[in-house]
């Protein structure tokens, strides 16, 4: 099954970011979900919106560093990001690794501060997107915890049950129809976090995700 790809249009934003102001959200928020967030000619402006409404909120910005350049970063840090997250993969760092190294030394000391840089090596235990990808060596779990520690919301406004649900295949509920308070808070999505947490698996994404 295909991915349904769009941008999320700004009233969905401002949806989100009002019901997360009136809740008075002080976590960590991200504009990111299989997307390379940078390629969004809106970001600055969806970045000040988030630090405008979400003045204790923790912004991260995931990249792979492709589009980055030191005034893209400036620009992004003065709107509000907290912490630049930049990932590169092993085989593409002789590519670009040195760019991203030589862009950090042009960044205001301020602005420097806020950027991680991590390489992914096939060694490494990673996520296999609840089976969609191959991994050398895939992480393997006993529970899970990301469904109640991350709300994952897609374009459309659909709340989903992980962040590893790349198809949107398993939604728990559309914020154009309840209030993220009230999906969140749902019995359903009560019932799949618990018994996520106690190590039972109903559904085949989880199960390929964890190695069962």
């Amino acid at each position: 099954m295909g991915k349904e790809e769009g941008d999320m249009d700004m009233e969905i934003i401002r949806n989100i970011l009002t019901q997360l102001k009136h809740m008075k959200f002080r976590g960590r928020i991200a504009p990111v979900f299989y997307n390379e967030p940078t390629l969004d000619s809106r970001l600055e402006k969806i970045i000040s919106e988030m630090r405008g409404m979400l003045p204790r909120a923790t912004i991260f910005l995931y990249t792979n560093g492709s589009l980055a350049t030191a005034d893209l970063f400036e620009t992004l840090s003065a709107a509000g990001v907290d912490v630049f997250v930049v990932s590169q993969y092993e085989k593409n760092v002789p590519r670009d690794g040195a760019r991203i190294l030589s862009l950090m030394r042009e960044l205001s000391p301020r602005t420097r501060k806020k950027v991680r840089y991590r390489v992914l090596h096939d060694v490494d235990i990673l996520s296999n997107r609840g089976g969609l990808v191959t991994v050398t060596h895939h992480q393997k779990k006993k529970r899970c915890f990301r469904a109640s520690t991350n709300c994952v919301i897609d374009f459309k406004g659909n709340v989903l049950l992980c962040c590893d649900d790349f198809t949107s295949h398993y939604i728990l509920g559309n914020i154009h129809k309840e209030s993220l308070e009230m999906i969140w808070n749902s019995k359903q999505a009560r019932e799949i976090r618990k018994k996520l947490r106690k190590g039972i698996f109903e559904n085949e994404m989880c199960r390929n995700c964890v190695g069962q």
